[in-house]
């Protein structure tokens, strides 16, 4: 999931060039993220302390990473991946503007943690169309294409598909 939302980054870095952008990830996924040019910083959620097998470290652990969330005092979450641990923490750090899909791209009931769910459009487009429409748009092929290494010939072939800018 990281590897095919990374390219959204670059939208919403031009939406808010000011803004401190960090990225809320599992440890063992966050090495997908090294390398983005104007991230500021990837928050890593400890997954193997997470777990439920040892319950006492969980809830520590669980309680430590929601307190180091909220203290950081974010204004927008945007959930790209749809399920309900990624909305719960949105949540639990008291973030006010938690925005995500709505259902049936939502999963296990994770839109009704969101202030703002988007509905996007139907099956017949491609899943990345479907998640990223709205974004799809304002993404610099560009930098689109130096973050997936594509070659001129794929990045021609994307701005056809996509339209020129």
């Amino acid at each position: 999931d990281v590897v095919r939302t990374r390219f959204a980054f670059a939208g919403l870095r031009a939406l808010y060039p000011r803004a401190r952008i960090d990225w809320l990830v599992e440890d063992r996924a966050a090495p997908g993220l090294v390398g983005i040019r104007d991230l500021d910083e990837i928050v890593q959620v400890p997954r193997r302390e997470l777990r439920w097998l040892r319950p006492a470290r969980s809830v520590r652990a669980l309680g430590a990473l929601v307190a180091e969330l909220r203290a950081r005092r974010y204004d927008l979450s945007v959930d790209f991946h749809g399920i309900l641990k990624s909305s719960l923490l949105a949540r639990a750090a008291r973030i006010p503007v938690r925005v995500g899909f709505a259902p049936p791209l939502a999963r296990e009931g994770s839109a009704r943690l969101l202030t703002h769910a988007a509905a996007l459009p139907g099956s017949h487009l491609s899943r990345f169309e479907r998640k990223h429409a709205e974004l799809a748009g304002r993404i610099p092929k560009k930098e689109l294409a130096a973050y997936l290494n594509l070659t001129p010939e794929t990045l021609s072939r994307l701005k056809s598909k996509l339209g020129n800018e």
